[in-house]
């Protein structure tokens, strides 16, 4: 027996593919949104604005591992 086989040929499985195919497609572009928003923050948290810490000392936090990378290497 197989399960597979035996679904699909049970019309009713039909029916729903068109609605899973929409839904999945609705998730892909919302996580692909996400992501694009997600990377653009994170580019502007630390490459673009200042940090307050004392370890950074006003830097940005890209200035901070660039002289951290200078100095080991």
């Amino acid at each position: 027996m197989d399960p597979f086989r035996e679904m699909t040929e049970d019309p009713a499985a039909y029916e729903i593919l068109p609605f899973l195919h929409s839904n999945v497609r609705k998730i892909l572009d919302t996580t692909e949104k996400l992501q694009k928003d997600l990377d653009k923050w994170l580019k502007h948290y630390n490459e673009e604005r200042a940090h307050q810490g004392y370890r950074n000392r006003g830097k940005r936090p890209i200035d901070t591992i660039k002289q951290f990378v200078k100095n080991v290497a």
